[in-house]
């Protein structure tokens, strides 16, 4: 028996450049239903074929609310035929021509659907390739049906091309389907931003005259922000579809994170997305949109008040300047407005003085890590950590001097280093200008530097005889290269004398603990 024999013919629904689709009647289950048949001139084409079959095997495979359910496929007397269930609306294209810009919630329903009917295609890891508004179809309560998987393909299997040319619609493709590169589920994500871009302002993301011109502004430049072309737009909806429209398939979202993102942004902002609004649109859509408006405008108006109540004042502004778009704001919410930005400027203005007085300090302490507090003169540039990290072992480990701790030897030792001590001025900027034998400028070949550090601090230093200062105002102490006696004296504690070796740019580091006198040695 004849497979088409049982389907009855009532008219022509529509016709493509691949098919014919007939209304029939289903004379076995007394239903109505859908045929698509290949036009008979392209019967000779395998191409074509493979297409059609290739779309019968794909939708057949899927079940899901939002996508066309095929019923049967296959060939009868020379024609190619897939029965599919009869959706009794319009495509998207006619509702967007019909009545223009989608308002806001109807856009995000309708969405929110195709979303979910592409998910559910992309978990079995298959993609559409041919995502636009005539490809979506809506029946009498707004419920969406994705159809026309003629060029889907499964990921990571080889595509169905067309000698010479990409396949898809010009004003839809993804910068990659242009390029012939690897296709995967996002890029049915840049085609639904462009569905998404028409859906809100009624034009192409990319308009060109010609369809070379649209490929290459898909490939090259970057979209107007539908915000710009429709003020009436929430401002996080033109943030995603800007997102979806991204070049690199990479910073596209998925259709899980998609539905999450739109779900918590509606939950944020107080939006409810009804199923019967479709219903009050298509009836009488200047009626719909100016109630819709009110409602938006309500909506984010009251948001702003408990954000300004709630001291958030940022979340605040952002929802008046929302509510704006949709009406005009009363006299209290322009001062409520006014009064935000004013704290806003104060805000800014502090700021900035609070980053003035930290770069000033910054550089006063610079300034004081680069002089020292008693000479003036600017630390060497060789010091650097770096130096210090690769002195020899030897020079890092602490000095403990261990010398003679009888009362008498202490006395001498004393006496003696009296005696060899030359009158010297006490500040050490003096003593640069007087010494020309120990202590010299640097920056000059055969001078190395000691960085000198003693526990406790404030110790007196004396090297070759000169007082130099007490630590840490020593700071890093130039030093004519060779050896050089080093003496510490403090008060209650053990003089300590020792040799360094000081060598040509280089950095003695010393960290000297000092021995406290004991009471035993004091007596």
């Amino acid at each position: 028996m004849d497979t088409l024999s049982r389907y009855s013919i009532k008219k022509k629904i529509s016709s493509g450049g691949m098919a014919t689709i007939f209304l029939a009647e289903d004379s076995v289950l007394k239903r109505l239903v859908a045929i698509k048949k290949v036009h008979p001139h392209l019967l000779e084409r395998p191409e074509t074929i493979k297409r059609f079959n290739n779309e019968a095997k794909i939708a057949a495979s899927l079940s899901h609310d939002n996508i066309v359910t095929i019923f049967d496929y296959g060939e009868s007397n020379g024609e190619h035929y897939i029965i599919m269930e009869f959706i009794d609306g319009c495509t998207l294209t006619e509702i967007v021509e019909r009545h223009g810009p989608l308002p806001n919630l109807i856009f995000l329903d309708i969405l929110t659907q195709i979303l979910s009917g592409l998910g559910s295609a992309h978990e079995r890891g298959i993609c559409h390739r041919d995502v636009k508004p005539e490809n979506i179809l809506l029946d009498k309560n707004g419920i969406v049906h994705i159809t026309d998987f003629g060029i889907a393909h499964l990921i990571n299997e080889e595509s169905i091309t067309l000698t010479g040319a990409f396949v898809g619609s010009p004003g839809y493709v993804s910068p990659e389907q242009v390029t012939n590169k690897h296709v995967t589920e996002k890029s049915d994500m840049f085609s639904l931003g462009s569905l998404s871009y028409v859906c809100v302002t009624g034009n192409l993301p990319f308009p060109a005259d010609n369809p070379s011109g649209v490929l290459h502004k898909v490939i090259n430049e970057e979209p107007v922000p539908p915000l710009q072309q429709n003020s009436a737009l929430i401002q996080w909806v033109s943030d995603y579809i800007l997102k979806c429209l991204q070049k690199d398939p990479q910073n596209r979202p998925n259709t899980q994170e998609s539905l999450a993102f739109i779900k918590m942004l509606c939950i944020n902002d107080n939006l409810s997305l009804q199923r019967d609004r479709y219903g009050l649109y298509v009836k009488d859509p200047p009626a719909y949109n100016s109630q819709e408006k009110r409602e938006l405008f309500d909506t984010y108006k009251n948001s702003a008040y408990a954000n300004f109540r709630a001291k958030k004042y940022i979340a605040a502004l952002k929802s008046l300047n929302q509510a704006s778009s949709f009406g005009v704001l009363s006299k209290e919410e322009v001062r409520m407005k006014s009064r935000i930005v004013y704290r806003g400027r104060v805000n800014a203005v502090l700021i900035s003085i609070l980053i003035i007085l930290t770069v000033i300090s910054g550089l006063f302490f610079a300034y004081k890590r680069l002089y020292t507090p008693e000479t003036g003169i600017k630390a060497s540039p060789e010091v650097k950590p770096a130096v210090i990290a690769a002195l020899k072992p030897a020079e890092q480990q602490i000095v403990t001097a261990k010398p003679d701790t009888t009362v008498k030897s202490i006395i001498d030792s004393a006496n003696q280093r009296k005696k060899n001590i030359k009158p010297v001025p006490k500040t050490i900027t003096s003593a640069f200008k007087n010494i020309d034998t120990a202590i010299v400028m640097p920056k000059t070949d055969g001078y190395g530097y000691l960085d000198l550090r003693t526990n406790p601090p404030w110790v007196k230093v004396l090297i070759d005889d000169i007082t130099i200062g007490e630590t840490p105002k020593t700071g890093i102490i130039p030093l004519k290269t060779g050896q050089h006696t080093v003496a510490l004296e403090k008060a209650g504690f053990k003089n300590m004398d020792f040799l360094i070796d000081i060598t040509t740019h280089d950095t003695v580091t010393n960290r000297v603990k000092m021995e406290p006198i004991t009471p035993d040695v004091e007596q």
